[in-house]
């Protein structure tokens, strides 16, 4: 069965459509082959967050996909797709699927994010406000029943001309309490309960996740083997530096859960 011209049709405030279209039914011992390419433009990231149940992001999905192969149960995809989203890019890359109609359906993929805003990411899991630009890479990413088992990450903010870099003091802990990490100050320690949130010069953290243990680091190496996680910037001068390098996955995600419900509470010490 072939598509005799390419077709397009609205999709979540959007529209996709397919070229080259080629099915092979089952037959001869051998399984459903499937071949197409897809385009997809301006699709709304808000309606499609609500459909899977995802957190309230916003943004458009726009993309083309020359080539998609299904079959023996795998469906390879070439070419890459895009996505605005909180101010930035995220750029999607090495896409397949194993079993994607069958049981604990696999995804594996590289992801690289450019000129993210902060605040409006942290403002949508509740993680506190801080603000500047974020960039990055997710490399590697499976999931497996759309539950991811292993990535390689690093996040890191730069400077922007005009952009502040401040993070609150509910971000401050809510950051170590999930990264099982300490803010220590400078000479100024008895007054920074005083303010509400803080100027950082550099802010970077990477997780290399494997075996449900995640491998953690930072911008660089701190005393007694920590790792700073936020490089602070002006008075009062406050540090995010992190010690536990091996974080257990389970562990990590209820933490982020529990900061994600306003359950974790700002401790000054």
């Amino acid at each position: 069965m072939r598509l005799r011209r390419a077709v397009d049709f609205p999709m979540l405030g959007g529209r996709a459509g397919f070229d080259g279209l080629r099915l092979r039914p089952p037959s001869g011992g051998k399984g459903l082959d499937l071949r197409f390419g897809l385009n997809l433009e301006r699709l709304d990231v808000g309606q499609l967050a609500k459909a899977l149940d995802w957190p309230a992001f916003t943004g458009e999905l726009s993309g083309r996909l020359p080539e998609a192969h299904y079959a023996d149960d795998r469906l390879e995809l070439n070419g890459g797709l895009t996505m605005q989203l909180f101010g930035g890019t995220v750029a999607v890359s090495s896409l397949a699927m194993e079993r994607p109609f069958g049981v604990a359906p696999t995804l594996s993929s590289d992801l690289a994010l450019e000129n993210i805003d902060l605040e409006s990411l942290t403002g949508v899991f509740g993680f506190g406000s801080i603000t500047g630009r974020l960039f990055g890479r997710i490399e590697q990413l499976r999931l497996v029943d759309w539950q991811p088992t292993a990535f390689d990450a690093e996040l890191h903010t730069r400077k922007a001309r005009g952009v502040r870099q401040r993070i609150s003091q509910r971000a401050v802990q809510d950051l170590s309490s999930v990264g099982d990490s300490s803010f220590v100050g400078s000479l100024q320690d008895k007054l920074i309960g005083f303010f509400d949130d803080f100027g950082y010069a550099r802010l970077g953290i990477s997780c290399r996740l494997a075996d449900e243990v995640c491998h953690m680091d930072g911008l660089g190496a701190a005393k007694n083997d920590g790792f700073t996680i936020v490089q602070g910037s002006g008075v009062p001068h406050l540090d995010v530096v992190g010690y536990n390098r091996r974080v257990d996955w389970p562990t990590l995600l209820e933490r982020l859960e529990a900061v994600s419900k306003g359950d974790v509470k700002p401790v000054v010490q």
